[in-house]
C-alpha cells in the first residue's frame, strides 16, 4: 500500500466497482495477495472503501482505503495478466464485505 500525496477524493464510480464492492463498506482480506508495490495483504486485513480510480500510466485499479486507525491508503492493482489480473477479476475470491 502506498500512502496518498493528497487527501483522497471520490470520484464517480468506475465500472469494475458494480457488482463488486460499495463506498463506505467494510472489507477482509480471505485469500492473501500481493499489490502492484509488492505489498502484502494478509488473510484477515480490514479496511473501509473510499473510492477507486484508475491510473492509466500504470495500468492500476487504485482502491483507495482507509484502515481501522484512521490512515488512508492506496492498493494498486495492475491489470497485467501476470501481476494482480486474477484479483480484479475473481475479487471475492480474495476479499469479502465484512
Amino acid at each position: 500500500m502506498k500512502r496518498p500525496s493528497t487527501h483522497l477524493i471520490g470520484s464517480d464510480p468506475g465500472p469494475w466497482e458494480a457488482g463488486r464492492v460499495q463506498r463506505g463498506n467494510r472489507y477482509r482480506v480471505i485469500q492473501q495477495f500481493f499489490d502492484a508495490e509488492q505489498d502484502e495483504h494478509s488473510v484477515g486485513e480490514e479496511w473501509t472503501l473510499i473510492s477507486t480510480g484508475f491510473n492509466k500510466f500504470d495500468n492500476e485499479l487504485e482502491l483507495r482505503v482507509r484502515v481501522e486507525d484512521g490512515t488512508d491508503w492506496i492498493i494498486p492493482l495492475s491489470w497485467d495478466r501476470n501481476r494482480q489480473f486474477d484479483v480484479l477479476e475473481r475479487w471475492s475470491a480474495y476479499v469479502k464485505p465484512v
